[in-house]
């Protein structure tokens, strides 16, 4: 059993265990390595490959954005962070379980806080949840002052926070401003130009401008055949389609 996952520098689950038993560590929990079930019995807090870095190498701008090359392998094989919190918590006592950062933009709201409280209650008070709203420094570099903050102190401040989502809601907005006629624009309700950043804010430009009859439909101004596209999507039928009903209920709200 022990060889039968190795890691990717070859070591076994049970090595990687011993080795990395570390206080504060923490497991990046790709399907090739460390399993949930291998903490059975585990009795010192166990940690794994610390991920120093989650930089995405983009490069391009707007519709022209591409990762520049591959994405590393346990960016593919990623578990999903909550059903692996629910099977360590299964199988020990006292280890603490937790994120290190849960980009809560890009799960559902209260599914997810039904799914921490319910992991939190179920674990004995063991979960510590960790969220940020992330940020990719290649395709938008930080301002200068907070990327000196952040290569002196490791960290950026709760206020700087706020100021890097004001910016992405800025550029979203400009955004919007670009991928839509003036005319169209114009003639769109608050609720719906709001819909138009929000899905900008949320899936880059790049992703918007693949909406084409949407934007069709948009310009030639039927609202109900833009409604229609979107109710046709991959987007609205996929693992955001919560996100994707509360926006459509929003284009379609006068306001």
């Amino acid at each position: 059993m022990a060889s039968e996952h190795p890691t990717k520098r070859g070591r076994p689950r049970e090595v990687l265990a011993e080795t990395l038993a570390l206080p504060g560590n923490g497991l990046f929990e790709p399907d090739a390595t460390l399993r949930p079930l291998g903490l059975r019995h585990s009795d010192r807090p166990v940690g794994g490959p610390r991920h120093k870095s989650s930089r995405i190498p983009f490069e391009g701008t707007g519709a022209t954005l591409r990762v520049r090359e591959p994405l590393a392998e346990e960016y593919r094989r990623c578990l999903d962070p909550f059903v692996a919190m629910g099977m360590i918590a299964a199988v020990t006592e006292r280890l603490r379980i937790g994120t290190g950062i849960a980009l809560l933009a890009e799960r559902d709201p209260i599914v997810t806080a039904k799914e921490v409280a319910t992991l939190d209650h179920c674990s004995g008070g063991r979960v510590s949840l960790g969220i940020g709203y992330g940020w990719n420094i290649d395709a938008n570099p930080l301002p200068k002052f907070i990327d000196f903050h952040l290569a002196s102190h490791g960290e950026i401040t709760l206020e700087m926070a706020e100021y890097l989502l004001d910016l992405s809601l800025s550029i979203a907005i400009e955004s919007a401003k670009k991928c839509i006629p003036t005319k169209t624009w114009k003639a769109l309700s608050l609720n719906q130009r709001a819909v138009v950043v929000e899905m900008i804010f949320n899936m880059g430009v790049g992703t918007f401008l693949t909406f084409k009859r949407f934007r069709q439909a948009l310009n030639e101004g039927k609202l109900g055949d833009a409604v229609a596209e979107l109710m046709d999507s991959d987007w609205y039928r996929g693992a955001t389609n919560a996100r994707a009903r509360k926006l459509i209920k929003k284009f379609m709200t006068e306001g």
